[in-house]
């Protein structure tokens, strides 16, 4: 078996786990509302720096601050969703790997339990590590920046309108209220349609780059 089907495997193990542990189920959306909520929802180390390609998002630096004599008056924050499930496309190469693996004549005993094993994950929407990930990141931004934000002076937030970026905008603003220890109504992000027949510049433009990336990426032809 692969490196990368042992750590895809492995990770599932995990975030079904951290799944159990959480009130979000299934395709339920997950949404944080205080510091209290983000208790026993990260991973170890150990699968976060060592997970390759799959790991999830983490800071691989410190911040630095402005320069003598510099003074930062706004900030522009781009940030992508949470940790999410699988989506419908990885699902299907998971189960086919599953079945190919399950009619193998020999697995190590280490690998016994996929005979056994039910993929049980969700498809597409937030995880609870992706909850909290978006609710410390708000905690983050709110400490950095602190003194440019204040109840008559929150920031605007914009989302496209998948589920889970939505709700990663949210739980942004939740960690960003906890923070600040002020009791705001959530800040609810302007939802900017994915629809490809909408008017969004932006969409369009990222499913261009994407398309480009496709058509320049090298490609590999099987030898009979």
């Amino acid at each position: 078996m692969s490196t990368f089907m042992a750590l895809s495997l492995l990770l599932n193990f995990a975030l079904w786990n951290l799944e159990s542990q959480c009130s979000a189920h299934g395709q339920v959306p997950f949404r944080l509302t205080s510091a209290s909520d983000t208790k026993s929802l990260a991973l170890p180390n150990w699968i976060v720096h060592h997970a390759g390609p799959i790991a999830p998002f983490h800071q691989i630096g410190t911040y630095q601050s402005p320069p003598n004599g510099c003074k930062i008056v706004q900030v522009n924050h781009l940030q992508r969703h949470g940790s999410r499930y699988p989506t419908a496309q990885v699902h299907q190469t998971i189960h086919r790997a599953l079945k190919k693996l399950k009619q193998s004549s020999h697995l190590d005993e280490s690998l016994d339990f996929i005979t056994d094993y039910q993929y049980h994950l969700g498809e597409d929407s937030l995880l609870p590590l992706g909850a909290l990930e978006s609710f410390e990141a708000g905690v983050q931004f709110a400490s950095r920046y602190e003194r440019l934000i204040d109840r008559e002076n929150l920031p605007f937030i914009r989302a496209s309108s998948s589920e889970r970026v939505v709700d990663s905008a949210q739980n942004f603003t939740s960690g960003l209220a906890s923070w600040l220890e002020i009791n705001i109504n959530p800040i609810e992000p302007l939802v900017i349609s994915e629809d490809p027949d909408s008017n969004n510049s932006k969409y369009k433009r990222r499913k261009k780059f994407f398309q480009f990336l496709g058509s320049s990426a090298p490609h590999f032809r099987k030898e009979s």
